[in-house]
């Protein structure tokens, strides 16, 4: 029986399953992950905060008040097992909205290219040079994919890594776009501006730029 609330849970809506933590009291203290539905008895979904990006996540908080859990629908008791199994196939997942974002940030650059390519030449982070980088981002990524279930330290740092770069990227690609089309990316309906914010929330959603950066400083420190 679930009590309690989660104030940021993305890809939401009616009769929609996520996986939630929780603490389970009694003789055997401890954390385990179950599988839940919004449409439960005792599931209330509420949009509290207007983000001003990204919007279609649909990010929603959720209250829990005497929600049943169905013992089948236990994902993993205990949980630092199944924790540490999922995490980098979970970390590898976010790869791909930062990739997306990149790829159509250097559209917007090549775009203009036409138009603005005697000015746009002095500009740093040109679409061909993002272009490579985003090429070689995938191709790792790509490997990286291929073993998700590798419990080597350094295979999850690798990880890490590669989502420390998209989200880095994902900043350098969206100001590259902004600057290269100018003062038509800056219009309120621009397909630019939007990137720019969509990529804020590439970097900060969990784990955000200083989550990474903490946990690769703290494997380095070990």
């Amino acid at each position: 029986i679930l009590n309690g609330n989660l104030p940021w849970i993305s890809n939401l809506g009616p009769d929609h399953w996520f996986g939630s933590i929780f603490k389970v009291g009694g003789d055997n203290p401890r954390d385990v992950m179950a599988l839940v539905n919004t449409s439960w008895e005792g599931m209330e979904l509420k949009q509290l905060a207007k983000f001003c990006g990204m919007e279609g996540t649909g990010t929603y908080a959720l209250f829990f008040k005497d929600v049943f859990v169905p013992k089948n629908h236990v994902l993993g008791d205990p949980l630092v097992p199944y924790l540490k199994k999922m995490k980098a196939g979970f970390i590898l997942l976010q790869t791909g909205m930062a990739t997306g974002l990149i790829e159509g940030c250097i559209q917007l650059c090549e775009d203009v290219e036409l138009k603005l390519c005697h000015v746009n030449c002095y500009l740093d982070d040109r679409p061909d040079e993002l272009r490579v980088e985003l090429e070689d981002a995938r191709e790792a990524i790509a490997g990286l994919c291929e073993t998700p279930f590798n419990p080597d330290p350094e295979f999850m740092r690798t990880v890490l890594e590669a989502r420390l770069l998209g989200g880095e990227l994902c900043l350098r690609a969206a100001n590259s776009a902004m600057l290269h089309t100018g003062a038509n990316g800056y219009l309120h309906d621009a397909p630019a501006q939007r990137k720019l914010r969509e990529a804020y929330f590439v970097a900060i959603v969990t784990p955000a730029t200083k989550h990474l950066r903490k946990e690769i400083d703290a494997m380095a420190a070990a």
